[in-house]
């Protein structure tokens, strides 16, 4: 199933790849560390699709009340945030 995935990804088909992800959540048929969301969300930060990264942090978050999920993924892409202070400075 998670073949899927990957084809989604080589096809550039990013959405019908996360459209498969929710599938796959509800069907709890996902790894524990949510390697195949943090491998989506890495392809669509390269190809600046946006609203999904949007789409895929809100999921990363929602499977996962303590956000180490979110942290992770963030972690593995080399996602940092960086603390710079109040806006405007």
């Amino acid at each position: 199933m998670i073949d899927f995935i990957q084809t989604c990804l080589s096809l550039k088909r990013f959405k019908t790849a996360g459209s498969y992800l929710l599938v796959l959540h509800n069907l709890e048929q996902l790894d524990e560390n949510s390697s195949e969301a943090v491998r989506l969300l890495s392809n669509a930060l390269d190809a600046k699709e946006w609203q999904l990264c949007r789409e895929l942090l809100r999921f990363l978050q929602s499977i996962d009340d303590t956000g180490q999920a979110l942290r992770s993924a963030l972690s593995s892409i080399n996602f940092g945030l960086h603390d710079t202070g109040p806006v405007g400075r």
